[in-house]
């Protein structure tokens, strides 16, 4: 449990002289956390989960995305909406209020995660059968979105190193979908279901409260077996 002690106090010490507020903040937050636990590795079977939300808007690129690309640098420039690009690959996102965000930091020794596929089979499929009773329409699509009826509420990406894996997403909930058009581009690369759908035909908000999707996702991890699972639900 050292590596706990060590990872605790480091938390502790971060949130004294930052609140994480931004969506830059968690993100940096969580790729500083990647690095931490990566450097201090030991064979442990804990995955943590943290569940956090801004209330101010930023666009994420995925590592190998381009802003002029992908989105419309002008308006967001004009708008003070801040371009990031975050440290995993995928797709490019709006995040903003009413968007859930997760990050889950697990051991690459794990059998279910020792390949990226096998990654993003576990954690989708765990998220999937943890909102199935509340959504039985829910779908796992394009490796790493989830959808209801073939339209999507959340997406997903990685970041791995060899002792450790970051896995990230967000979910939809109350979130803003008509100002996504105004931002982003439609995207360079699709899943193949997307099938040229622009964003408002092709995202939903999903119909939980953030309550629900949060208690949903910590119990889903708590109940994943041979697991020892700090939960870190906001910051």
């Amino acid at each position: 449990m050292d590596i706990l002690n060590r990872i605790d106090t480091s938390i502790n010490h971060l949130l004294k002289i930052d609140k994480l507020s931004s969506v830059f903040d968690h993100l940096n937050y969580d790729e500083w956390f990647h690095d931490e636990i990566e450097k201090n590795h030991t064979q442990s079977r804990c995955v943590f989960l943290r569940l956090w939300e801004s209330e101010q808007h930023a666009i994420v690129l995925g590592r190998s995305n381009s802003p002029k690309v992908e989105t419309f640098e002008e308006k967001s420039l004009k708008d003070n909406i801040p371009i990031i690009k975050r440290c995993s690959g995928g797709g490019t996102v709006l995040l903003g209020p009413g968007c859930l965000c997760y990050t889950l930091f697990i051991p690459t020794h794990l059998e279910t995660c020792n390949t990226i596929q096998k990654t993003n089979h576990y954690v989708m499929n765990t998220h999937k059968d943890s909102l199935s009773l509340c959504l039985p329409n829910i779908s796992v699509q394009g490796h790493t979105d989830l959808c209801i009826d073939n339209v999507k509420f959340s997406g997903n990406s990685q970041r791995r190193k060899k002792h450790w894996i970051l896995f990230h997403g967000t979910f939809l909930y109350n979130y803003d979908l008509s100002i996504i058009d105004r931002y982003l581009k439609h995207p360079s690369k699709e899943p193949s279901y997307r099938k040229a759908r622009q964003h408002l035909s092709f995202l939903k908000n999903c119909p939980l409260p953030k309550e629900t999707l949060s208690t949903s996702l910590s119990s889903a991890w708590n109940c994943q077996s041979d697991l020892e699972i700090p939960l870190y639900k906001s910051f």
